[in-house]
């Protein structure tokens, strides 16, 4: 009896830890709490009989010791008198006796005092024979344990229902906007007037006071006391504004790109996960609310430099099945909500940070698919007001030019150098089990969110917008091998289409296609390869990064698995509490842009990889495993053949094909050079090599039509190629602060008597009665994106005294009058900046470590410029030239305080850069000495770090640890 109420206390404990364990640190299922608190039950009635009964000593012997011992015994005479003794002839006088044995038995026991068994008592629960200690430790082990439990279950939800809570987010900003949800249950804070301002240093055109951006009059309870405010934003990308309310909350957001630019710094970054679940794994010291992932998310952002634009979270934000369901009704949806909203974790993550959300199941239920039906109008209330409310524009309806689809959950819209569909994977689906996965008849979006998604995908990009990217809140792929009919692989047939639209993509070029995901609560990177010999090319494959949990558990045993060549695996990572992906595109020089995915396992980056977006033009070269995306066409051979420096790469295992050589690598760099900037020459004389666009030259109508400053019109003779200009130091297009002209070319071809044809091409400034603004506003869009891609264009500055720096503005106030075709696709930019003899340095000087902009208005000015160059989208090349009038012989060409007045430029990092010299006696200007280059990066370096060094303090002191902040009146 003793040994099996043994083994129940034993089999009890273990199924109560072993429960307990997966349960607090592994999977909070909601499967868990019964099993722990029955088999607690069952363990604390077998522990206390066990502890009852059971004996603290082993008897080591046990001995008998028997004793007999006869005695005769007399017998008594009868009371009677009997016939026997006569009977039994005994003599007269004799009495009759017996037999009597006495038995003694004796036992001796020996017995020992059982050991304590510490191990024994410890792992199994059994309560210790000998030690009331280590029965009590073992018990109160097993009663922690349902304690943890239950604190984990409860304790939010009795203590924490957040019912007070006060707080305000950002939600999506574009260039032109932004806005703030706000709630506020206390009335006395009402009406909530909500401001903002320019945080960042302004521009002499920005007015940094505070701006009213609403006012909140009324909230109610029918919507949780929660409020948007939308409000617009002068179109400056790259500041960062500070926002504020009334009821005492404040932070700061960052203007994004306008779509097709990357930014100052030349990148766009944006954070994605998915998956939040407070106090998970659970801590015993943690706050009820805490999230942990929410604290690696911040050291992420602080490791970026210029932090992150927005956090795309693909859903499951709230778990309110897990780790029990209390209700269903919109209460209990709206708790989950108003508890991650109060954990003290987020003020972190969502006080200076975009969020941007789509929906998943378990804003609903566990695996939900039953549409619009049963809780789904419960759940839809606070999802509805916490996150659509400031989510981005609905999706754009199919057959439409921008109208909205009505009443979608899903969203659309385009920052940077990308497009965005966020797509709603639970609300239109039918159910996973009710049809075969490759039925066409099932769908997972329904007849109109597909039909939106495929126009997205056909539609042509802006400018610059090198990337299409689709928000899915369950994984593209179908190598997840559990559950797998929630995720696509459910609706294969549905799927396939999408593909196939994403592969077309790819086909037309320039554009590339991935796919976000979570979900899962693992990390895979996924390619979806075109079959081979199909229409598409390889470049056309679409790539999926499945990114979770940001705050959950994950799966200790492997649940991904490629089993064919249509979902082809990357990367495979299934460990970690807290997984982020960081996406980072920088569009380079050539046609191509770099997408880089990085992951963060617990806030530790764990895996990247690189992505090349297709190639603009028919046919595209890849290696099997390194191909290099980027090179610097700065360097020549002695032969004069040109030198492709490669200077990084990119790893593509995916690809099989033949690997190339390196002198096929250089061979196709030259080859795409060529194809950019283009080589012209003339075949009159000497031969002359000069650049051009890739684009064709206008046709010979065009050509007479606009005044001869485009290269000539084909010439007859087949073969013969023409120089785009004679004398390369006039420009097409001059810019001055009084006037702007153009550069009229002159053709005629003269004939030699020996019948010998000469191509003349002669370079003069238009006659004074030239009006350039005229001939500009009569040509078509078209004739002007020819004008500014063909043509040079230099922006000329005299940089002499306060007056002359003074007009810097008005130089660069005249550009807006060109169009915004001008700042679109001019190509080739030159900057002369004119000295007088003799420069004041009071004014020319720039201290060294920062430019001083408050004691140099000429680089005050100059900078103002800059910013206003920023919105050139096409630039591949800007030379700069330092102009002198003629020096003394033997003087030095220039001082560092002329030089120093390029540094504003390097703000613009375009990449084929040069700064030139030259005298008024000099025809071509000069390369500049490389000291003063070296003196000029060096000064540049020096700018940065200070410039690093107060941005840190910016974001150190306002946003990463905000202090108390007074609103402003």
């Amino acid at each position: 009896m003793s040994t099996l109420q043994e083994k129940v206390t034993a089999l009890s404990s273990f199924v109560l830890r072993l429960s307990a364990f997966i349960f607090l640190r592994w999977i909070p299922g909601h499967h868990f709490p019964p099993i722990i608190y029955s088999a607690f039950t069952v363990y604390l009635s077998s522990f206390v009989t066990s502890y009852l009964t059971q004996s603290p000593y082993d008897v080591v012997e046990d001995d008998l010791d028997t004793k007999v011992t006869d005695t005769v015994v007399e017998d008594q005479p009868p009371e009677f008198p009997s016939t026997v003794a006569h009977s039994q002839n005994l003599p007269v006088g004799e009495k009759p006796t017996h037999m009597e044995e006495d038995i003694d038995i004796e036992e001796t026991v020996i017995l020992e005092k059982k050991s304590a068994r510490p191990w024994r008592t410890m792992l199994t629960g059994i309560p210790s024979p000998t030690s009331s200690f280590l029965s009590l430790a073992t018990l109160l082990i097993n009663g922690l344990l349902v304690l943890a439990a239950t604190d984990l279950i409860y304790r939010a939800k009795v203590f924490h229902p957040s019912h007070g809570l006060s707080f305000a987010r950002v939600g999506y900003v574009s260039p032109i906007e932004a806005s703030i949800l706000v709630r506020e249950p206390h009335p006395g804070q009402l009406p909530i007037f909500v401001s903002y301002r320019l945080a960042t240093p302004p521009a002499a055109y920005e007015d940094a006071s505070w701006q009213s951006a609403g006012t909140i009059h009324f909230l109610n309870n029918d919507t949780d006391y929660t409020g948007a405010v939308t409000f617009p934003l002068p179109n400056h990308p790259d500041r960062i504004y500070q926002w504020v309310t009334s009821n005492n909350h404040t932070g700061f957001f960052t203007v994004p790109p306008k779509a097709g630019q990357v930014g100052k710094r030349g990148s766009f970054t944006f954070l994605t996960s998915s998956c939040i679940k407070p106090r998970f794994p659970y801590n015993p010291l943690d706050h009820p609310l805490s999230i942990p992932g929410f604290r690696h998310v911040a050291e992420v952002i602080r490791s970026i430099p210029g932090g992150a634009q927005f956090m795309l979270f693909l859903g499951d934000f709230i778990y309110v099945d897990v780790p029990k369901r209390f209700g269903t009704s919109v209460e209990d949806y709206r708790r989950e909500y108003r508890q991650v909203y109060n954990s003290p974790d987020w003020p972190a993550v969502g006080n200076n940070l975009s969020w941007i959300h789509i929906l998943d199941d378990h804003e609903i239920a566990n695996d939900w698919d039953k549409n619009t039906t049963g809780v789904y109008r419960a759940a839809a209330d606070p999802w509805h007001n916490y996150q659509t409310s400031v989510n981005p524009p609905k999706a754009r309806q199919a057959g439409t030019y921008n109208a909205p689809r009505p009443d979608a959950t899903y969203f659309e819209f385009t920052q940077g150098p990308a497009s965005f569909f966020m797509l709603d994977t639970r609300t239109y689906r039918d159910s996973s089990g009710d049809l075969p996965v490759n039925s066409t008849e099932k769908t997972m979006l329904g007849p109109h969110q597909l039909a939106d998604l495929l126009a997205f995908l056909q539609k042509p990009e802006p400018k610059g917008v090198k990337w299409k990217i689709i928000a899915s809140g369950i994984p593209f792929t179908k190598n997840w091998r559990v559950n797998s009919l929630d995720t696509w692989a459910g609706y294969l047939s549905e799927r396939q289409a999408i593909l196939e639209r994403m592969w077309d993509v790819g086909l037309r070029g320039g554009v590339g296609v991935i796919v976000l995901s979570g979900d899962r609560h693992e990390f895979a990177a996924t390619a979806f390869p075109p079959p081979a010999g199909g229409k598409w090319p390889v470049s056309a494959t679409v790539h999926e990064f499945s990114t979770s949990p940001l705050s959950q558990f994950y799966l200790p045993i492997p649940t991904y698995k490629q089993t064919d060549e249509e979902d082809v695996m990357v990367k495979y990572i299934p460990s970690g509490n807290s997984k982020l992906g960081a996406v980072t595109i920088e569009n380079t020089v050539s046609d191509q842009s770099i997408l880089k995915f990085r992951l963060y396992v617990d806030g530790i980056e764990a895996w990247s990889s690189v992505l090349l977006s297709p190639p603009t033009v028919s046919g595209n070269l890849w290696i099997e495993q390194h191909f290099f995306s980027g090179y610097n066409t700065g360097k020549q051979h002695q032969n004069g053949k040109q030198e492709c420096e490669k200077f990084f790469f990119v790893v593509v295992y995916w690809v099989k094909t033949v690997g190339l050589t390196l002198e096929q690598i250089d061979a196709e760099f030259l080859r795409r050079r060529t194809r950019s900037k283009g080589v012209i020459e003339v075949v009159s004389g000497k031969q002359f090599r000069g650049t051009s666009s890739s684009s064709k030259p206008n046709s010979p109508q065009a050509f007479t039509k606009l005044g001869n400053f485009v290269p000539p019109p084909p010439p007859q003779r087949t073969g013969k190629t023409f120089l785009m200009r004679l004398d390369k130091s006039m420009k097409d297009i001059v810019l001055t602060v009084n006037d702007i002209v153009r550069n009229v070319a002159e053709f005629a071809e003269e004939v030699f008597p020996n019948g010998f044809h000469r191509n003349v091409l002669t370079c003069k400034y238009a006659l004074a009665n030239y009006d350039f603004l005229e001939d500009l506003k009569s040509m078509t869009s078209k004739e002007k994106q020819h004008l500014w891609e063909q043509n040079y264009v230099e922006i000329r500055i005299g940089i002499s005294d306060l007056d002359t720096a003074n007009k810097i503005i008005t130089v660069s106030d005249r550009l807006d009058r060109l169009g915004p075709e001008f700042f679109q696709y001019t190509k080739n930019l030159f900057i002369s900046l004119n000295f007088p003899k003799t420069l004041n340095h009071a004014h020319g000087k720039a201290e060294l470590g920062a430019v001083n902009l408050d004691s140099t208005p000429a680089l005050k000015h100059l900078v103002a410029l800059v910013d206003k160059l920023q919105g050139f989208t096409s630039l591949v090349q800007m030379v700069i030239t330092l102009e002198l009038p003629t020096m003394p012989p033997n003087s030095p060409p220039m001082a560092f305080e002329q030089y120093i007045h390029v540094l504003p430029f390097f703000d613009l990092m375009y990449t084929d850069w040069r700064v030139l010299w030259k005298t008024s006696s000099k025809d071509r200007p000069m390369g500049v000495p490389y000291f003063y280059i070296k003196s000029l990066i060096a000064e540049k370096v020096k700018i940065d770090e200070q410039r690093k060094k107060e941005e840190d303090n910016f974001w150190n002191t306002y946003v990463i640890r905000p202090s108390v902040f007074v609103p402003p009146p």
